[in-house]
């Protein structure tokens, strides 16, 4: 199921997930989808937090009335038809989650891989799946389905701990699926997967060992699986400088006791605008993209969603000279993200069209 790519494959796909509530996923998310629509990338948000979903409001489209749940009754045969363009921006689209909707929590096995099939059909440049708090097998599923699944971690310590949590649950959930039905190697993983995380002797490099002696060959696949499976890790409501290192023993405990490695996102300060924007039904990035969370979330954007990391780099020119200065987006010092932007391009339109 974990692998479920098809001939359709058109998007990349990123998944948000959260050990508990309260981290601000939900609102990232929104901001996510929306600042890749504000650079031109077809963007589809999906709520996936079935049975509390808050999307359609964060977005300021609470009069959307079909959401998901007309797809799981098979009311709707394909999911791209429940993608209702936003008002203002006609690059991003959302499919509503359900809310009140009884069994929502409970998803039969088969209706959510059908989901998951029609989420890899979508036509747009990126998919955004916002997840529900916790780890029930419904969130971590669609978590290692994504091609980039986001750890939200705020530097409160039971944050801190629930997200390496989720992470080793994500990480053994997708072990289990991927190497299931291997006679006794299977058992010694399902042993480690349900040991208590307080238990240090429980940690994989002891479960390799015993696989190592039971399959050699197997035990090298394991590792190359282990290889690829990269979490990435974002920090949000920053207040306080060190309280991002203190969010940094995620990554450690996982490199310790799982054996894999956390990718480092950044961190998003906590910001009073965020707030605001939230009361006023509207991502932060769009609401006032000048605030020190909209470019925190931008560079995050920028770096790690679309990877622009090489463009070239050009001397300043006068930009009035410039033919095209009233159409284009021009790179010049006024721009709000001059001082920390990587790609200066003064007096050429800017590649990045930086919001």
């Amino acid at each position: 199921m974990m692998e479920a790519r098809t001939s359709f494959r058109q998007s990349k796909i990123f998944a948000v997930a959260g050990g508990k509530g309260g981290v601000g996923k939900s609102v990232l998310a929104a901001s996510m989808g929306m600042g890749l629509a504000m650079l031109h990338k077809q963007v589809t948000l999906i709520d996936a937090d079935f049975g509390g979903a808050n999307l359609h409001r964060i977005l300021g489209m609470e009069n959307i009335r079909r959401s998901n749940v007309q797809f799981l009754r098979r009311k709707v045969h394909c999911l791209e038809e429940l993608a209702i363009s936003h008002p203002r921006f006609n690059h991003l689209k959302l499919i509503r989650g359900m809310n009140g909707y009884l069994g929502a929590a409970n998803l039969p096995y088969s209706q959510k891989l059908k989901m998951i099939r029609h989420i890899f059909r979508l036509p747009a440049d990126y998919v955004i799946l916002d997840l529900g708090g916790g780890t029930n097998y419904h969130v971590l599923d669609f978590f290692c389905a994504a091609d980039a699944g986001i750890v939200v971690v705020t530097p409160d310590p039971l944050s801190i701990l629930e997200a390496y949590h989720f992470i080793k649950q994500a990480f053994f959930r997708k072990l289990t699926q991927t190497f299931k039905n291997q006679d006794k190697v299977s058992e010694i993983i399902q042993h480690y997967a349900h040991e208590e995380s307080h238990n240090r002797h429980a940690n994989v490099n002891n479960m390799m060992t015993e696989i190592r002696l039971t399959n050699a060959a197997l035990a090298d696949k394991i590792q190359d699986f282990q290889k690829r499976f990269r979490p990435k890790l974002l920090v949000n409501h920053l207040r306080k400088p060190g309280e991002e290192n203190e969010c940094m023993a995620v990554m450690e405990a996982a490199k310790e006791l799982l054996l894999i490695d956390v990718e480092y996102w950044g961190a998003v300060h906590d910001d009073s605008t965020v707030y605001d924007s939230v009361k006023a039904s509207q991502p932060f990035i769009s609401y006032n993209s000048k605030s020190r969370a909209s470019r925190d979330l931008a560079t995050i954007i920028i770096t790690k969603m679309l990877k622009k990391t090489h463009l070239p780099h050009h001397e300043p020119k006068d930009i009035t000279k410039h033919s095209n200065a009233k159409q284009e987006k021009i790179c010049s010092v006024h721009c709000l993200y001059w001082e920390t932007c990587e790609f200066k391009r003064g007096g050429y339109p800017c590649d990045l069209l930086h919001l």
